[in-house]
Formats: C-alpha cells, structure tokens, sequence
C-alpha cells in the first residue's frame, strides 16, 4: 500500500510504503540511492541485514544527540538510511539536514508520528528540544515488523494518535479566538482510522503518518500537538528526575487530562466564555525562575494580545471529543499508563501543571481558559 496514493496533498517525500516483507526488500529498495551510510541501535540492528554498507549503532544511552548528529553528517555517504523510530530517526533527519544529503527510514515500531515530518527531537544539554530538519525521501514500514514491535513502544503510539480529538478541539478553539489555520482535512484522515488502532497495526501506522505528513504540510506540529504536549511539556521542564518514559505513553495520561478539562467546559451549557485572566508575572517569574519567566511573560503577552474574547457555541466542540472514561478505559486494557502516578510524575507538580502550563506555549488552548 503506497499512503501517498491515499492523501490528496502534495508532500516532498517520494514513497511510503505500509506493506509486510519489506524489510527483506532493503537492499532492493535503496538500489539507486548510491552510497549508503546505516543508522541504527543495538535493538534495531537485526533489521540492517539485507544492506551492505557502513554503519552507525547507536548506542542506549544519548544525552548528547545534538552532538552525534552533528558527527554523522560529516561521514561520506549520498544518503543516510535509518533503521529505527524515535531515536534513530530524529538523530539521522537531523544529520541529514545539517549535511544537505536525503535520508530513508526504514521504521521498526509505530511508536510516534514524527517519521514524516521535518523536525527532529533531540537531546541537548540534558534537554529535549525540536529543530528543523530534514524530511525523508521514502519512509519504508513493514507491517509484520511493526506488529511484532515492543508492546511498549506500540502503546506509546497509540498514545500519540489517541489525542487527536483533544488537538482537534484545541486547534478550533484557537482558528475562533486568534485566528490560527484550522486543519480540518487532516483531523478526518486520523479521525476515519481512529476506532481502529486499538487492534489494527496498519491503521496505527496510518494515522501516524497522517500525523507526521500534515506537521509537515502545516510547517508546524499544530495538527498534532496542542495542550495535552503542552502539559507533557511542563512536566519535563519542571519534573526533569522523572523515570524514563516513551512520549507517546505521557501523552496517554495528558490526553485523558485534557478531555475531562475540555469536557468540564464545552458539556455545561450551549455556549462557554473565553475570557483571559490578567497574568501576574510575579508569580510566573517566581514559578518558573528569572530566565524561563520573561521568556513565557513575553510568549503568553504576545498570544493574549490577538484573542478575541467573548460567548462561543459549544455544539462544534462536542461533536470532536471522545469520551474521557472510555478513552481511560481503552488506554488501561492495553495496558497503557492513563494516570500521572504511572509514570513517576508528582501528583502536585502535575497540577501545577494545570494551572502553569499554558504559559510555557505560544499556543491557545482550553487550558488558557480553564
């Protein structure tokens, strides 16, 4: 199956392929791409058998992938393949894109939508950060491969599809009140595979790639990040000692968050009030230290400024959303973590969270309203 012949959007990557066996097709598939550099780690490298050519095995550990991406553009190649998914992935777009040179992924899990997009998630300093990079000429995913994935890793990725009816809900808020571009078509590509992911590992890979391509389209993660990554967000920052967790299995606790908080709003009457609190920067600076403060007092001042205040409908927004105690109950039977305890976060920061978060984003949403 060829997902570009599914969307009617025109996007800069030559192929993607959703189909079993081709991973034993590797060698064939990168037949013209000249030489070849691998990328992969230690749990993907099994997958690199069908290629003849160099390669990087990263290792576990990675807290300076700024650093190893830098090091791997410089390597002598005409493009880089990929075998991998999160890691393996950002660290090689972005070392494609500092080299000028294209890159293929071949992915090993569905465990995030960012395969498609243009910006790499990469350690830096100890903190996570996303830069522009490079989108792939192909991305490759072998439907057996994906279905035999860590069950961990696929729950992270239905975590990070699950969301999209609180983005969705989200993104509409802020096309009514600032006037951000509302991406529709590309909620209802996601919205048509939704019921399915739970149980169907070529509709998880879909609407992870749906996800990636309109990131990639949109030239912003709108369409797929709103306040439940607004929230995931401010737990990194503020809780940095966290045990490790997958994104995708963060997203899974702040999804089911963000629905009860859109739900308290949108299901008590027929029209909801956006009205904007003064902010007190003397409790932001207090918060969030000196630095980080006057950097959010500037962020949250310059996306308060455009709001338009006032009544809106609540009847478009409750045709979005799923219901936060099935989607809890889905999550738990896959056992996929649905509440912040799961993953080490302190209950009070993460209601802090709720309250401080939205300061952190240039991004409005209904946690600017709660």
């Amino acid at each position: 199956m060829d997902l570009i012949n599914e969307i009617q959007f025109k996007i800069p990557i030559r192929e993607i392929l959703l189909e079993d066996g081709l991973m034993g097709r590797a060698s064939e598939l990168c037949a013209e791409l000249g030489n070849l550099h691998v990328i992969c780690d230690k749990n993907t490298e099994e997958f690199t058998y069908g290629l003849k050519a160099p390669k990087t095995i990263l290792s576990g550990d990675q807290k300076a992938e700024l650093q190893i991406a830098a090091n791997i553009s410089k390597i002598s190649c005409d493009c880089f393949v990929a075998f991998g998914s999160g890691t393996v992935n950002d660290i090689t777009k972005y070392a494609a894109h500092l080299a000028g040179k294209p890159y293929i992924v071949f992915a090993t899990a569905p465990s995030m939508n960012g395969y498609a997009s243009a910006n790499a998630s990469l350690i830096h300093n100890g903190h996570k950060k996303s830069y522009a990079a490079t989108a792939p000429l192909a991305i490759y995913l072998d439907t057996e491969i994906l279905a035999h994935a860590p069950r961990r890793l696929i729950n992270a990725g239905i975590g990070d599809s699950i969301c999209r009816s609180t983005v969705q809900a989200d993104n509409l808020l802020a096309h009514k009140v600032i006037g951000a571009n509302y991406h529709h078509d590309f909620f209802e590509l996601m919205k048509a595979e939704e019921e399915k992911i739970f149980e169907d590992i070529t509709a998880l890979a879909k609407i992870l790639i749906y996800g990636g391509i309109a990131m990639l389209l949109a030239k912003s993660s709108e369409p797929a990040s709103q306040g439940e990554h607004t929230l995931a967000h401010y737990m990194e920052l503020m809780q940095p000692s966290a045990p490790h967790s997958f994104h995708g299995e963060q997203i899974s606790v702040t999804t089911i968050a963000m629905a009860k908080i859109q739900a308290d709003i949108i299901d008590n009457d027929s029209e909801f009030e956006v009205s904007i609190s003064p902010i007190d920067e003397e409790k932001i600076i207090s918060h969030f230290g000196a630095e980080n403060g006057a950097v959010f007092i500037a962020e949250s001042n310059a996306k308060y400024s455009k709001a338009e205040l006032g009544k809106i409908s609540s009847a478009e927004f409750r045709n979005l959303a799923l219901n936060s105690e099935k989607l809890e109950k889905a999550l738990a039977a896959i056992g996929a973590p649905t509440k912040p305890s799961e993953l080490g976060w302190d209950e009070a920061i993460f209601q802090d969270a709720l309250q401080f978060a939205k300061y952190t984003r240039n991004r409005f949403t209904f946690l600017d309203i709660v």
